[in-house]
Order: C-alpha cells, then structure tokens, then sequence
C-alpha cells in the first residue's frame, strides 16, 4: 500500500508547489498505519484537486 502511496506523490509532485511537496514527503514519513495513509490519500486529493 505504501508503494501505491509513493506512486500517487511521484505522479502528483509535478502539479504540486515545491512547498507542498516537502510538507507531503514529511506527512509520508510519519504515516505509518493504514488509517494515516487513508488521511493522507484525502488530504493529498484536497491539494491536488
């Protein structure tokens, strides 16, 4: 699952600020559990969208 994590901010990092992508790379680091990622899947889709 993370791997599929990592593949969604590789994708997404160049419609991103530079700022934004630091801030995600950090939120990723700290993520661990499955309902962190899930946060971190909505709140990415919140950034991208």
């Amino acid at each position: 699952k993370l791997f599929k994590i990592k593949e969604k901010i590789g994708y997404t990092k160049r419609q991103l600020t530079q700022e934004s992508v630091e801030k995600l790379e950090q939120e990723i680091k700290i993520c661990s559990s499955v309902v962190n990622q899930d946060w971190l899947m909505t709140n990415l889709s919140r950034l991208v969208f």
